[in-house]
């Protein structure tokens, strides 16, 4: 490959034998027929004088089209096939090569099995790394990762895309290239000093060593750069994120790269709408109250009880009875917790805790007031501070929710919020009584310093939350939900298809016989009829082809409007039961690779069917970038239904927009009649 991005040795092999496969032969002997069909192609010899603007619009029509050949489905079996045998082989001679397999110093199997698992994913997510290099503008896709994080040289690959500053990058050489005192703080000894303690306190667990040096050049920068004291947060987070880094590729990084990584990730977080960067404190009715908020209202809605257990917590210690010591009956609580088996953390979090026990206190309430959601504003707030470093058991859990926030943005904090008190439900509520004072859930909160596994945070983070964002974001449904809903959704087909073919058959000759028919532009291509064929219907590049948009345009896609038992309504929606004229809707349609908002106009009573409606849609001017799109990908104008011209009618023609088009308006106006299997039928006279 001539790319600047070497391919590993491995996927260059995969790729130079799947091009010598004869199904890739089958797949390319079909895409150079469709090319040599394309009007502006027009043979053997018209490609060479193409622009490169037309070559580009061909081979994406051509791309869109041959996913619809059988050829490339037995292609894409091979392919897929070939992929997990060359990976597991690839993998298989790593490990005999492992030095915990020579000399009779075999791992046990669990163990062993754990180290193939773990070199699966890193030389996958080496190859993904790759594609991603040569496809930046396909980053997105990750997005259905959601909080399972990234191998680490898929990550790295991320990082260096996303969170890239060339302003930041440029500032920081120029001060360099004047002096190199000037890209140092006058504090540089007390920085070097703190970091240390911060790497022992927190990262104990690490060897650290080989790093302290570009992560102290990183945070002395900082530290000139915004002032304030040097005991701040973002030692933690230049930690995880140095040792990220490093995970990824050989060699640390350059200081000017950490630099430039480090600013844009907290410009990622929006973390100088979150805090003061010189106190480090939060801004005054800013970003982060309103995070607060918002978590409250998520916690509130996915455990009621934890939410008023906080809540319980009073400020005010003359509430209490004074004859109680209380920090005493903490005490026997904990010893009895730990005597009686409940304490359920992990022997390597119990060491760690105890470690940071006596040189890390986060919390401190001396300040909270008597604000219902100032329990919450103090018990985030040092989480929030750090960005999670520091707070989950191991950094590559950190890793992982940085991911979900440079893939989602600032948007997901709550959630991730939320997902983390939650995994403090059992510790809570087994070491603090409702009702106790502020000073018990602080001891509570700093015995067990809030650690928490990654793990835990991503099962509550996928029970109460994913599926709401994978919605919001218009995400693809995974492969084990699709097929579920598929088995069901195949057989209710199916017998729907067996109970209307004839009926259906005996319009569509009607209709092709018409005698005003313009036999030029009947509709009779392949892509015509292809759409009324079930199997047509549920393939795989119509499923993948939009974002899911609701729960019940996941279900059945391409919609159909059907009673609740499987069986076609027995008369269409009545005029009365259709939707009045409205206020434009704005919705959100995936076509050709892009999300296109586009603008429901009004339309009245009389409209009873998808097909008017979505004829409407199409020819709206504030649609216009939508209906350009599908003539330049598909070099044909929109027509969902039929049109007279002069004393001929023309029938309507198909198009690749129809299939996500129907489907969103489905969803979002059910009383309509969908007529998508009808193409034939569709007509506004």
């Amino acid at each position: 490959m001539s790319d600047a991005v070497n391919a590993p040795p491995w996927l260059e092999a995969i790729r130079q034998e799947v091009l010598a496969s004869q199904e890739w032969a089958g797949v390319f002997e079909v895409a150079q027929q469709l090319a040599k069909k394309h009007p502006n192609v027009n043979g053997d010899e018209g490609w060479s004088k193409l622009t490169l603007e037309d070559k580009e619009t061909v081979i994406s029509l051509v791309e869109d089209k041959i996913r619809k050949d059988p050829k490339f489905a037995e292609f894409s079996q091979h392919l897929s096939k070939h992929v997990d045998r060359a990976l597991q082989e690839h993998v298989q001679s790593l490990a005999s090569i492992s030095p915990h397999r020579v000399k009779g110093n075999d791992l046990p199997s669990n163990r062993r099995l754990d180290l193939d698992n773990r070199q699966l994913t890193q030389v996958a997510g080496e190859g993904a790394g790759y594609l991603l290099a040569r496809w930046p503008d396909q980053w997105q896709e990750l997005k259905a990762v959601g909080i399972r994080g990234l191998p680490h040289c898929l990550r790295n690959e991320l990082w260096k895309l996303r969170l890239l500053d060339v302003k930041e990058r440029n500032m920081f050489l120029t001060l360099q290239a004047g002096n190199r005192l000037h890209v140092l703080s006058d504090r540089d000894p007390e920085i070097s000093k703190y970091l240390r303690s911060v790497m022992d306190a927190e990262f104990g667990a690490y060897d650290l060593v080989s790093l302290q040096v570009p992560c102290k050049s990183v945070l002395s920068y900082l530290h000139k750069k915004f002032g304030g004291p040097v005991e701040n947060p973002l030692h933690a987070i230049v930690v995880v994120l140095v040792w990220s880094i490093y995970q990824g590729q050989s060699e640390v990084p350059v200081t000017v790269t950490l630099v430039e990584r480090s600013l844009t990730l907290l410009d990622e977080v929006h973390y100088s709408e979150l805090f003061d960067i010189g106190s480090f404190l939060p801004r005054p009715n800013g970003l982060y109250d309103r995070t607060v908020k918002a978590v409250c209202g998520l916690l509130e809605e996915a455990n009621p009880d934890l939410y008023r257990l906080f809540l319980s917590c009073s400020g005010h210690r003359e509430e209490h009875d004074p004859q109680k010591d209380e920090m005493s009956l903490f005490a026997e609580r904990v010893e009895a917790w730990k005597a009686q088996g409940k304490d359920r953390r992990s022997k390597q979090k119990q060491d760690l805790c105890e470690a940071r026990y006596s040189k890390h206190v986060p919390w401190n309430f001396t300040a909270v007031g008597t604000s219902s959601t100032d329990v919450f504003f103090h018990v985030l707030l040092p989480v929030i501070q750090n960005m999670f470093a520091g707070y989950l058991s191991t950094m590559e859990g950190t890793c992982c929710l940085w991911d979900c926030l440079v893939l989602f943005g600032q948007d997901v904090l709550p959630h991730l919020a939320t997902s983390f008190l939650l995994c403090l439900e059992d510790s809570i509520k087994e070491l603090v009584p409702p009702s106790s004072s502020l000073q018990v859930l602080e001891a509570a909160l700093n015995f067990t310093q809030g650690i928490v596994d990654v793990m835990d945070v991503q099962t509550e983070f996928e029970r109460h939350f994913w599926m709401q964002i994978r919605k919001a974001h218009h995400l693809r449904k995974s492969r084990e939900d699709m097929l579920n809903s598929l088995i069901g959704s195949d057989q209710r087909r199916t017998r729907q298809f067996n109970e209307q073919q004839s009926h259906t058959q005996a319009k569509v000759e009607q209709a092709r016989v018409h005698p005003n028919f313009s036999s030029k532009d009947t509709q009779t291509e392949m892509e015509v009829t292809e759409e009324e064929d079930p199997q047509r219907i549920l393939s795989e590049e119509v499923i993948f082809a939009a974002p899911a948009f609701s729960s019940q345009a996941q279900d059945d896609a391409p919609p159909t409007h059907r009673t609740k038992d499987s069986r076609e309504p027995l008369r269409p929606v009545h005029i009365s039961e259709a939707p009045v004229q409205r206020a434009k809707d704005v919705l959100e349609l995936w076509y050709a690779r892009k999300i296109f908002s586009i603008t429901i106009p009004n339309f009245s009573a009389s409209v009873k069917r998808l097909s008017l409606l979505a004829d409407k849609v199409i020819n709206l001017p504030e649609n216009e970038e939508l209906f350009s799109a599908v003539v330049q990908h598909e070099k044909k104008i929109p027509c969902p239904v039929a049109r007279f011209q002069g004393s001929n009618l023309r029938l309507p023609k198909t198009s690749n927009v129809d299939v996500p088009l129907f489907q969103l308006l489905a969803s979002k106006y059910p009383r309509l009649e969908n007529d998508f299997r009808k193409p034939m039928m569709r007509c506004e006279i």
